[in-house]
């Protein structure tokens, strides 16, 4: 079959320029108000998380004996994951059992969270198993360790970030206003556990005078490192300083003598500043423009017991904490109580970005794989790879993704003149190769497609392992960034063959008609909430006769859908298979003539991420009959194009959708070609998302794809078959 027809025409989002930064005419709502002292909060993972300082039961006016980190989803109350009142312990334990005071903390994409903790000195990381670990820090506050294990190092970590690699970076205030040699610098651990200091701020006046450490740090999008450092001027005047450290060195962005309370970076890049001026007076909000330049979006004055207001930024009164979510919206904790109200009163705002962030990003659909030789072979060199092959790929900086901040890619895979029947696994690069597979292929000859979002190794590349044999091509059609969607090394979470890799599920080859229901929420680093969708690659194999599979939340009515279609007993087919999360964090899955089952987790969607996941709802059909739909007529002919309307169907709204997730089956082929899906009311690209390569073939895949201008896609059949569309999702436009 032709190069061109192994493409596929998959891209989702839209243009990350079109994203607006938070303005002066962004809304502030209130989420809720609380009768708890929350100190602090970030948001990630598909929820806001808190901290409260633990209640000192001999005396509400002393110190609190630690603190608790609390989970929030919007319209639930506050749930406590971690913190006790306690000494410090708990390393190895769950995190609700171990004590901690939070000098400042962070959430990563997949919900793991890292505390700098004034308690033990140390930085210690929750898990997204609820285990608490140590990842810096022997206990002594005296600085040391460069070079060796971050385990074994002294500091007094103040601050604390990760960049997407998942280095550590730590504000470390050593000796902070001691007589003796002081230490203010920002250290960094590595993934393997080494530190080392990257900044270290000089000591210029005198061991008795504050030391110009760093007060905030942040990681942007692109790594860069923003630092806000105070010192103090000759003449005793207070500074800040906001610094910007990249990767080829350190940059002054600003320097000023207001207070820089909050740094918050977008994933679109744009940076906000949170403060006021020293008399806290005042509460400010600003962000960078595009020329570099802080523009101010709020004044506000700073007293607690003003009625703070909401509407227009411009004109609402706020204050606190600001931080940002991964779709570029700002949450704002206030205090509003006296200063002497116990107990105390917080309120949770936020300030609505008109224009989320995408949960990815397109690209104009790109080869950047391809084995075959010739003029035409890319990312690669050599001949047709052998079983047991395994093929590097470097993705980064290829294709129209970035060199730096895609957390995932999304491409279509496709094996071609397989040597054997066998199977091809993609996953990222610098980790053992994962129990899983993403295609399979039933004969000598084979040629088969799926579509397969997959994160990026730390070294922006992705391995593709054949089993059998045969050449590969990928294709990239858009990138995630990170926080939105969270990729997973693929891990599998259900087999039902039985013997000792049975997971998810406990007894013999799923019969016809029966229904296996797999618990997700709170498994394989899956939060228990927070969660809109999760992304399989699932594989029916071992079939007892023809028939398909359909994956659906759990509760609901089994729908007319299909993720998977299997055209003979003993066939194998694989598929990828977005879906919302159903009752008590499980989804289903349905066989209709008996099969075994095997589900890959690659990722999840959080709430927050703007994607819209449907019970899978069938919007197309041209098979004759009363199941016929979306469509009159008989069979499409060889080079029949087949306009399908999408918007106000399926769930699907009638305006505001701008790409959307689809699972597109041909069947009844009549004769070996290709299908192309693209935006109605365009040009058809020269590529496809599914192959056929055999009379009466059934073949599904994944499609995402952008609506047309009027709400339609086009469907091609280059050598004639039926069309079968579901629609999974959409993404705002």
């Amino acid at each position: 079959m032709a190069g061109a027809a192994l493409m596929t025409t998959a891209v989702i989002g839209v243009d990350q320029s079109a994203h607006a930064a938070i303005e002066m005419t962004s809304v502030v709502s209130t989420v809720g108000t609380f009768e708890s002292g929350y100190q602090d909060l970030r948001v990630g993972a598909g929820a806001i998380y808190l901290v409260s300082a633990i209640p000192n039961a001999a005396d509400p006016f002393l110190p609190p004996p630690g603190h608790t980190i609390n989970r929030l989803i919007p319209g639930s109350a506050p749930v406590r994951i971690a913190g006790v009142s306690g000494s410090g312990g708990g390393d190895g334990g769950p995190a609700l059992d171990a004590s901690f005071e939070v000098n400042d903390f962070v959430v990563t994409g997949d919900g793991t969270i890292y505390i700098a903790d004034d308690l033990t000195h140390t930085v210690r990381k929750i898990g997204t198993d609820g285990k608490i670990t140590k990842v810096a820090g022997s206990g002594s506050t005296s600085s040391s360790g460069d070079g060796g294990q971050a385990t074994s190092a002294g500091m007094d970590p103040r601050r604390v970030a990760v960049d997407s690699t998942g280095n550590v970076f730590i504000a470390d205030q050593s000796n902070f206003q001691k007589p003796t040699p002081a230490t203010a610098s920002i250290r960094k651990v590595t993934p393997a556990g080494v530190i080392s200091t990257v900044v270290a701020f000089p000591d210029q006046l005198g061991p008795f005078v504050p030391k110009p450490w760093a007060e905030q740090i942040e990681i942007d999008a692109a790594d860069n490192l923003w630092v806000a450092r105070v010192y103090t001027s000759g003449s005793g005047i207070p500074l800040k300083q906001l610094l910007k450290i990249t990767p080829n060195g350190t940059s002054t962005v600003t320097s000023t003598e207001d207070f820089i309370g909050m740094i918050a970076t977008a994933a679109d890049g744009t940076t906000y500043v949170s403060g006021g001026n020293f008399n806290g007076t005042v509460f400010t909000l600003s962000r960078f423009d595009a020329a570099g330049h802080l523009v101010t979006l709020n004044s506000s004055p700073a007293d607690p017991a003003l009625p703070l207001k909401d509407g227009p930024l411009a004109t609402a009164w706020i204050g606190g904490l600001a931080r940002v979510s991964p779709t570029g919206d700002l949450f704002l904790l206030e205090s509003i109580s006296e200063n002497l109200e116990l107990p105390p009163t917080s309120r949770l705002r936020v300030i609505t970005n008109a224009s989320p962030l995408a949960a990815a990003q397109p690209v104009q659909p790109a080869r950047i794989l391809d084995t075959r030789p010739g003029p035409e072979q890319t990312g690669y060199t050599g001949d047709k790879p052998a079983a047991g092959a395994t093929v590097s790929l470097q993705v980064a900086g290829r294709g129209g993704v970035p060199t730096s901040g895609a957390a995932a890619v999304t491409m279509n895979v496709t094996l071609t003149e397989a040597n054997a029947a066998g199977y091809v696994t993609v996953w990222p690069s610098g980790i053992d190769r994962p129990l899983s597979s993403n295609l399979n292929a039933e004969a000598l000859g084979s040629t088969v497609a799926n579509l397969v979002t997959v994160p990026l190794g730390a070294d922006g590349k992705v391995n593709l392992f054949t089993q059998t044999g045969g050449h590969l091509i990928a294709d990239v059609s858009g990138w995630i960034p990170a926080g939105v969607y969270v990729p997973k090394t693929p891990t599998r979470v259900l087999d039902t063959r039985p013997g000792p890799e049975q997971v998810g599920y406990t007894g013999e080859k799923p019969t016809a008609g029966q229904t296996v229901d797999l618990q997700i929420g709170g498994v394989a680093g899956v939060p228990a909430n927070g969660v809109s969708a999760v992304v399989f690659n699932v594989t029916a194999t071992d079939a007892t006769a023809p028939g398909f599979v359909t994956v659906w939340p759990t509760g609901q009515a089994l729908p007319t859908a299909s993720s998977l279609n299997l055209g003979a007993v003993g066939a194998t087919a694989p598929n990828q298979v977005t879906v919302p999360v159903g009752t008590g964090g499980k989804v289903s899955f349905f066989t209709q003539s008996g099969t075994h089952l095997l589900a890959d987790l690659a990722g999840y969607f959080t709430v927050s991420s703007g994607f819209t996941p449907l019970t899978p709802a069938r919007i197309l059909d041209t098979r004759p009959g009363p199941g016929q739909i979306g469509y009159t007529g008989d069979k499409p002919g060889a080079g029949a194009t087949v306009s399908v309307a999408v918007a106000g169907h399926g769930g699907v709204p009638s305006t505001g959708a701008g790409s959307v997730v689809l699972n597109v089956t041909a069947t009844e082929a009549t004769g070996p070609g290709f299908v192309t899906v693209w935006p109605g009311q365009t040009a058809r690209p020269t590529s496809s998302v599914l192959n056929l390569t055999a009379v009466g073939d059934t073949r599904p895949n994944a499609v995402l794809v952008p609506l047309g201008t009027d709400g339609t896609v086009n469907l091609f059949t280059q050598s004639g078959t039926h069309l079968v569309v579901d629609v999974a999702g959409w993404f705002p436009g």
